[in-house]
């Protein structure tokens, strides 16, 4: 057990349970009411997200004062939740600065164009954190959330590919769309910027298709398959966040419908997918957690959000609050799943030491 982590787990717990909690109110649900509900966004995508992503990069620097980076980035939980968004903005900022320098030590270690592109990611959360602390504007920095995180995921799926024989211009086909995505985040959203970001995600996704390992592993048994399968998912999810930025605009609920197509469709397949091989390391336990019962809240996640894009499309609002009662269910049975997993594990372990 990495006890430099332990202590973060909790906190990254509580802040997707405040982002569910805040999201379901969002979406009229008649729930105890929360002071972040305004902060849904920075929960998920920062204190959350953020989180996760700094503590596995720690992991990996290997450094003491490195795991004080999550934790300021934590410290805006609190703050969020006790009414203090300014600061809690802050605390974001410091920590996708901190996550900026571990890509970096991690680059001096070694130097690779994935790392270089993750590297890229932690400067687009900056950038959006720095716009919403001088703001206080959610559209001025939901996108380059968006960016973040798909330079992020992009970055560690290409990792991957020194497994396969990917050509270098076949790799500069991923690097030109993702620098069209960025270019759309650069222009104005209700302009063309949407439509040059919708082009950078349809080729992202394009690309991921193509090219990822798991169309391999997805033909595998066992957790291999269930990985492989949670990520063609994912990427079908962030095709289809690319071709809704192309959609009409004017429908009011289509903002909703795009940012959680990419959220909930394509980081959480991510999340799902990579979940019982990154969860563990990080916690630093030898255990990948797999059971075939994970398929049920990926099937979930799919259907909730199969549902909340339909009903945001034609208005279906009582279904719309629904499909958020159903995303919830699925995020919270997945890590519950995995939870068991790991206990059932162990004690199977301590029975046969007994033994």
């Amino acid at each position: 057990m990495n006890k430099k982590v332990l202590p973060l787990l909790p906190l990254v717990l509580l802040a997707l349970l405040l982002a569910l909690w805040t999201g379901l109110i969002r979406m009229g649900w008649q729930l105890p009411l929360s002071r972040g509900v305004a902060d849904h966004g920075a929960l998920m995508a920062g204190s959350f997200l953020g989180s996760l992503i700094i503590i596995e990069r720690a992991v990996v620097l290997k450094k003491l004062w490195s795991y004080t980076i999550p934790a300021i980035n934590l410290l805006s939980l609190p703050l969020f939740l006790f009414g203090y968004p300014l600061i809690a903005y802050g605390c974001l900022v410091a920590g996708s600065l901190g996550l900026m320098l571990i890509f970096w030590l991690l680059l001096q270690r070694q130097s690779d164009a994935s790392m270089w592109v993750m590297l890229c990611g932690a400067a687009c959360w900056l950038i959006g954190n720095v716009l919403l602390l001088q703001h206080d504007l959610y559209p001025m920095a939901v996108f380059w959330w968006v960016l973040f995180l798909l330079l992020t995921i992009s970055g560690e799926r290409l990792e991957l590919t020194r497994f396969l024989p990917i050509t270098s211009k076949q790799k500069c086909l991923l690097y030109a769309a993702l620098l069209l995505g960025v270019a759309g985040v650069l222009m104005p959203y209700h302009s063309s910027g949407r439509w040059v970001l919708g082009a950078g995600l349809i080729g992202t996704a394009s690309w991921l298709f193509r090219f990822d390992i798991a169309r391999k592993t997805a033909k595998k048994q066992g957790l291999p398959a269930f990985g492989g399968r949670a990520l063609l998912l994912g990427y079908g999810w962030l095709l289809v966040c690319g071709v809704l930025l192309f959609s009409y605009d004017t429908l009011p609920l289509m903002y909703d419908a795009v940012l959680h197509a990419f959220f909930l469709g394509f980081v959480f397949s991510m999340i799902f997918a990579h979940g019982p091989i990154i969860l563990p390391a990080v916690a630093g336990l030898s255990t990948k957690p797999y059971h075939p019962f994970l398929y049920l809240p990926l099937a979930l996640l799919q259907l909730s959000l199969a549902i909340r894009i339909g009903a945001d499309v034609f208005l279906w609002i009582e279904w719309r609050k629904w499909s958020g009662i159903l995303s919830g269910v699925a995020i919270l049975f997945y890590f519950t799943g995995i939870v068991l997993i790991l206990i059932h594990e162990r004690s199977k372990r301590t029975a046969k030491v007994v033994a």
